[in-house]
């Protein structure tokens, strides 16, 4: 006759469904335990402590009992503040081992950042400036990422600049066509995935027009209530002057 025993000890930690993990709430997921000891494992036990103290309070699984292998804290969750799960199984014997501990903070992804500026073109490159997103979803902000598309207002903004390093808050993109007009937009990554993207920005690859001469007031023209005023054009930069501001 064999007796039974106590189940096997989790080999993996609890992990978190990043799907539902929040600034508001953690969900929390674990496997099943193979080796139940010989008898049915009867619940999972899953506790939860805070980082610095590990003082872990059971909070699924002991009363009542359960099989379910996910469990949603909702109560007691601060933003950005990262947590200590386990969880064990029980059989008719008792409680088998804890698995490793796992540390999960309740965050989710940035807030989107917001528009970038344009500072400067030539005939082949955009110099655009970043302000960042204010809120990084209660985890750190690791990277910002810079994407454009193929300058033709139509096909899907896809394409990353590499070469932006994720933290200038100033970059070029050069390598484009003069004339071209180009959408831009800008977003924000932190452990759990990148942001919504920002709002586009839409600029040609052109020089600026040249400063015109200054307007004359043609007085034959003119009366007692209007002044009639002209100015010669300037020439067309790559991108065509729109219109004149007087």
């Amino acid at each position: 006759m064999t007796l039974a025993s106590v189940p096997g000890t989790p080999v993996d930690a609890p992990e978190s469904d990043d799907a539902i993990t929040n600034t508001r709430q953690i969900r929390v997921t674990y496997d099943t335990v193979t080796d139940n000891g010989g008898s049915p494992i009867l619940s999972y036990e899953l506790q939860m402590g805070s980082l610095r103290l590990r003082d872990f309070e059971t909070i699924s699984g002991v009363d009542p009992q359960t099989l379910q292998l996910f469990f949603t804290v909702t109560r007691n969750v601060e933003k950005g503040k990262t947590y200590t799960f386990r969880y064990r199984a029980i059989n008719a014997v008792g409680a088998g081992g804890w698995s490793p501990v796992q540390n999960i903070n309740a965050a989710t992804i940035p807030m989107a950042p917001p528009r970038p500026v344009y500072v400067s073109s030539t005939n082949t490159s955009i110099t655009v400036s970043f302000s960042f997103s204010t809120d990084n979803g209660g985890s750190k902000i690791i990277r910002h990422r810079l994407y454009r598309d193929i300058g033709n207002l139509g096909s899907a903004i896809t394409s990353e600049e590499v070469t932006y390093d994720g933290a200038s808050s100033v970059f070029t993109i050069n390598g484009l066509t003069a004339g071209f007009k180009y959408r831009i937009q800008f977003a924000a990554e932190n452990s759990y995935g990148e942001s919504a993207r920002s709002r586009t920005l839409t600029l040609a690859a052109s020089e600026l027009p040249d400063i015109p001469d200054a307007p004359e007031i043609d007085w034959t023209l003119s009366s007692k209530t209007s002044l009639y005023i002209r100015w010669n054009p300037v020439d067309d930069p790559a991108s065509p002057i729109v219109g004149y501001i007087l």
